[in-house]
């Protein structure tokens, strides 16, 4: 501020008018000449372009310039001032080294006819020298997060994101910008929630202070669920258990945007199913359940869910496939010890066993061929049907007990070999070959079967047959051969087309063997049932 210069001798004179140089400052709006500030133009975050302009009758134009400060330390007395040139009544200021995000004032000054006048006041805020960028590669669960420097004099610099909302520039999770080297900054924003809209900001501290770019949202992509696996394919419950089973549900990716499975059952008197996925046996039967996915109900996977009752006389081995065995041979009196003979397909027992009252034998110029069950050609005019497992009307176990019996199949045979030891030993005074489990039974029992020996029968007569290895006491099985359980492609005669698969025990050192004998004789059964 110009001060006047007084003489002692006017001193009195000053006071009394009362009179100093700011009575002597014009302002803009008085009709002597005086300073109009225009708005500041061009802000930048450390810089911003002002201009002024003289008006009145031909002043004489001193210095002119700008005097500014942060809007709450500005004074025209004491503020920095800033002197420029005029050209004609004009005159412009380029500012730079301004602090970013910060509100300034200012004034347009001039000195004209030797007094100083000022413009009024305006105001201007420096832009955030950080700058918030659309975000890129937004997916489902991930986003790459983007922003701007124009400076790289950062102590600091990342983004503040939260969901929208709730973003705060003090308590939301940050996530720091990689290198601050380049004017680009970038986070890579990883488990996101998909379908959610997100609101982040670039900041950035210098000095200890930080400031922050525009506000951003984006929203993650919706993440389909497009596969649904289940950890059993199909499982099997006793009604006597009162047991439930629990399947567990995997959906592929392993982040849709809703992964709730529904759970459902097709048949609810046999099975029924919880929401979670629990199931409970209610009745026998068969029954499907059913998980779906409530996003995509189009996508879903099944599990078969077989009810039984625990049949009679059954014994649990703890075999993988849950399979059951008749605990005694088919027609005996009581377990342990043997029950009646059968040929081979044929349902009921009998006295003598002879080719001639085979059941499915038929005679050829003084020789027997079998009509059914055969791939031999030629013989009696018929077409050989090329089976080579019994159909279930030929098979004595279910024609004896009932469904779910039948007569073991080779693999069903192999199942309890493998997951059994096997000794040579007195059960109820009755020699045989005891199976001792290997896996205990769904209630945690290692349970035992036994099979007393019996030889076979051929005509009138039981035959058994010692030789290196053992004596022969077979069980039928229900194929036509242990080597074939399934046909070859060829038309040629089955080998051994008269014989049908057995296993049977022996004395050495593999007590259980398996092999085939004519279909005809008398052998022994025991059932097994699914």
């Amino acid at each position: 501020m110009k001060r006047c210069i007084t003489s002692l001798a006017f001193a009195v004179i000053v006071i009394a008018a009362a009179t100093s140089c700011k009575d002597k400052i014009r302002v803009e709006g008085s009709s002597a000449p005086s300073v109009y500030t225009f708005p500041a133009e061009d802000v930048t975050y450390n810089s911003v372009y002002l201009s002024g302009h003289i008006y009145g009758t031909d002043p004489a134009i001193g210095s002119v310039g700008f005097v500014y400060d942060k809007v709450d330390d500005f004074d025209p007395e004491h503020s920095p001032r800033e002197i420029t040139s005029a050209e004609a009544k004009d005159f412009h200021l380029q500012m730079t080294e301004l602090e970013s995000d910060t509100e300034y004032a200012f004034q347009a000054f001039a000195v004209l006819d030797g007094e100083e006048a000022f413009g009024k006041t305006e105001r201007f805020r420096t832009e955030p020298a950080v700058f918030t960028r659309e975000p890129e590669n937004v997916g489902g669960n991930s986003a790459t997060l983007l922003g701007y420097i124009a400076t790289t004099k950062v102590q600091d610099a990342g983004f503040i994101m939260d969901k929208a909302g709730k973003l705060d520039h003090g308590t939301s999770p940050r996530r720091r910008n990689v290198p601050h080297s380049t004017y680009t900054i970038s986070s890579q924003a990883s488990t996101l929630e998909s379908n959610t809209t997100y609101e982040y900001c670039a900041y950035i501290k210098i000095n200890d202070i930080e400031k922050y770019g525009d506000i951003v949202s984006f929203s993650t992509a919706a993440v389909p669920v497009t596969g649904i696996s289940l950890d059993k394919g199909t499982i099997l419950l006793y009604l006597e258990d009162n047991t439930s089973l629990q399947i567990n549900a995997t959906v592929q990716p392993s982040n849709p945007t809703n992964p709730k499975i529904i759970w459902t059952s097709s048949d609810t008197g046999v099975a029924t199913v919880s929401s979670g996925g629990v199931v409970r046996a209610v009745g026998s039967g068969m029954a499907t359940i059913k998980a779906a996915s409530e996003q995509a109900p189009s996508v879903y996977a099944t599990c078969i869910v077989i009810v039984k009752s625990t049949p009679k006389n059954s014994v649990d081995m703890g075999l993988p496939s849950g399979r059951l065995w008749y605990d005694r041979d088919l027609g005996a009196k009581r377990a342990n010890y043997p029950g009646d003979f059968y040929a081979w397909g044929e349902t009921a027992s009998k006295k003598s066993f002879f080719e001639n009252n085979y059941k499915y034998y038929s005679q050829d110029s003084g020789n027997y061929y079998p009509w059914k069950y055969t791939g031999s050609n030629g013989h009696l005019g018929k077409t050989p049907d090329r089976k080579t497992y019994l159909e279930m009307t030929d098979d004595a176990a279910r024609a004896v007990l009932g469904s779910p019996w039948r007569i073991p199949s080779y693999q069903d045979y192999m199942e309890l070999k493998t997951n059994t030891t096997q000794e040579i030993k007195k059960v109820d005074g009755v020699s045989g070959v005891l199976f001792t489990a290997k896996h205990p039974d769904r209630k945690g029992k290692y349970n035992t079967l036994f099979f007393p020996e019996d030889a076979y029968q051929d005509g009138n007569t039981k035959t058994r047959i010692y030789n290196s290895l053992a004596p022969f006491d077979p069980y039928w099985l229900n194929g036509v051969s242990v080597d074939y359980v399934t046909l070859p492609g060829s038309s040629t005669t089955l080998p051994s087309y008269k014989r049908a698969a057995v296993f049977y025990f022996g004395w050495g050192a593999d007590v259980v063997n398996e092999g085939s004998l004519e279909r005809h004789f008398g052998v022994r059964i025991r059932p097994v049932c699914d």
